[in-house]
């Protein structure tokens, strides 16, 4: 650790700025494309990210190199952190990644006069390591979710939730795992369901996947003939 930090230390300033955005950029570009990405699935969000860590990178080198103090630096750091994007809501997720990648950049970009080597080191493998445990913990099993408009109101009885989950599966073409109900308009004969899924769904992965789908379609059929029957009984006249 001596031996990198005598090296680091006593390299030119134009080397030492080259090591440090090449540093910088490694760590970023694992956060977001092995952590972020794998548990958010938003690519286009990481363009946003990895932008604002170059950018606060490359200002707060400027800002160092002209003797500007640590104080000052840290102001501009913290209006960069409260800036919000006004054409796009975004999570308070997304949010504590941006403050990552802006940290990280203000990190990395610091004199060794105020924060020495191991510090960095430590403080950007303290970070990365911090994320991807809490994101293993609390999101692996994260699943995802969309509201919908569906027409087979009939299956929306507790004892087809089975013929439910494997209809949306099949239409979706992912497995869904939960289905919840916002509300039924039973006049134009939809139901507005928010659900949850997972991986991809392919029937045909079974050897039996067709004659599987043929039962399928044939039950909710005869379900949906059933309910047409119930609808069109005579009504009691007192």
């Amino acid at each position: 650790m001596e031996t990198i930090k005598s090296i680091v230390e006593s390299a030119p300033g134009f080397v030492d700025m080259i090591v440090r955005l090449v540093f910088n950029s490694a760590v970023a570009f694992v956060i977001l494309h092995f952590i972020y990405n794998q548990y958010n699935k938003k690519k286009s969000f990481i363009f946003n990210l990895f932008i604002f860590n170059l950018i606060i990178f490359g200002l707060s080198t400027v800002l160092t190199r002209i003797e500007l103090s640590v104080g000052s630096g840290f102001g501009l750091f913290a209006i960069f952190t409260m800036m919000r994007y006004r054409s796009e809501q975004i999570s308070m997720k997304d949010m504590a990644y941006l403050l990552i990648m802006i940290g990280l950049g203000f990190i990395n970009s610091t004199s060794y006069d105020v924060i020495g080597v191991e510090e960095i080191l430590l403080l950007n493998f303290v970070i990365t390591g911090v994320v991807f445990g809490l994101e293993k913990a609390y999101f692996s099993n994260r699943k995802n979710s969309q509201k919908i408009k569906y027409d087979k109101i009939e299956l929306l009885k507790p004892k087809y939730n089975h013929l439910l989950k494997r209809d949306l599966s099949l239409r979706l073409g992912k497995e869904v795992i939960e289905v919840k109900t916002d509300n039924v308009n039973f006049i134009e004969g939809y139901a507005t369901l928010k659900v949850y899924h997972g991986s991809d769904y392919n029937i045909h992965n079974n050897e039996d996947g067709d004659q599987i789908l043929l039962d399928h379609n044939e039950e909710i059929n005869r379900i949906l003939e059933e309910r047409k029957r119930e609808i069109n009984l005579p009504r009691m006249v007192n």
